[in-house]
């Protein structure tokens, strides 16, 4: 029993983990009072399950969305969107993974930020998620296997509408960036965006505690970034904000060091934090549609 005393300080002082565990915004935790401002990155549901996301908000007209639907096994099915290109980029497409606290109808912002560079854009669920028709998070292997059913829907409606699935890239946000780099292990995208990313559970815990307390100790999962980078040779762009006290953008660094990738850019935003409301995107400005239009088009780096 002496060892778990002498644990307890040590647990206590390592920096709050909880980010590394899925923490979903359902429909089904939709009340009156949750949100006031539906779609500018409030945490609770704004609307309930049966009622469907009005893209209008965001500045996307309704006929360039189409809702599909990810049947992921056991029953289970999330929600995906691809939002139509209004550009000159009609030809490429963004799968785009969101971050954790949220849920699509929180990434919506986000997304049309990403559309707003000309490109159509894939955005998928997570079970537990949003209007997925499971509100329990997944195991980290289920979210793996789950982002590959997602991609497989993905390349059918591209190829529906006669795209070339080749053309299609992988952009992940924060935890969106776990499922981003499983699935370009395994489908060879012509480009990752990763905006600021988490590296893995192991490093950050050693990080932050000075010790090498095992990850599994604190958690179900390796939510390992850090590992696959020197497997992964695709054109990679990392955008961190030198603000974001909830991921620091050292851990960015790190990753970029170690990508495999011939082609790399590593964008440093002045100003910028960790959110939807304060991070990358909106410190950015319009320069973020620039920056990710150029990297789409000729891998060239800010």
């Amino acid at each position: 029993m002496r060892w778990m005393a002498l644990m307890i300080p040590l647990v206590s002082c390592v920096a709050d983990l909880d980010g590394f565990k899925h923490n979903p915004r359902h429909c089904s935790g939709f009340t009156a009072a949750s949100c006031d401002q539906p779609n500018l990155g409030e945490l609770d549901p704004c609307l309930p399950c049966d009622v469907a996301y009005d893209w209008t908000d965001v500045g996307i007209a309704a006929s360039r969305v189409t809702e599909l639907a990810v049947a992921v096994g056991d029953g289970v099915t999330n929600d995906a969107y691809f939002i139509a290109a209004d550009g000159d980029r009609a030809d490429r497409t963004f799968f785009y993974s969101h971050g954790n606290y949220g849920s699509i109808e929180h990434a919506m912002v986000a997304i049309a930020a990403l559309a707003a560079t000309g490109v159509n854009v894939f955005a998928h669920e997570y079970r537990g998620y949003g209007k997925s028709s499971q509100s329990t998070a997944p195991a980290e292997a289920v979210f793996f296997a789950d982002a590959e059913k997602a991609w497989a829907v993905a390349v059918l409606e591209l190829e529906r509408r006669g795209l070339d699935a080749a053309k299609m890239g992988v952009f992940g946000m924060s935890l969106g960036a776990l499922p981003t780099m499983h699935l370009a292990q395994r489908v060879a995208p012509p480009m990752i965006v990763l905006e600021s990313p988490y590296p893995s559970a192991q490093l950050f815990i050693e990080d932050s505690s000075g010790t090498a307390l095992p990850a599994s100790f604190l958690l179900t999962g390796s939510y390992d970034n850090l590992g696959v980078m020197g497997a992964v040779t695709a054109p990679l762009l990392i955008a961190h904000g030198d603000s974001d006290d909830y991921i620091r953008i050292e851990h960015s660094e790190r990753l970029f060091a170690a990508s495999a990738a011939s082609t790399k850019c590593f964008w440093r935003v002045s100003g910028a934090k960790h959110g939807l409301s304060d991070g990358v995107m909106v410190t950015a400005g319009s320069a973020y549609q620039q920056v990710l239009g150029n990297f789409f088009d000729t891998q060239s780096c800010p």
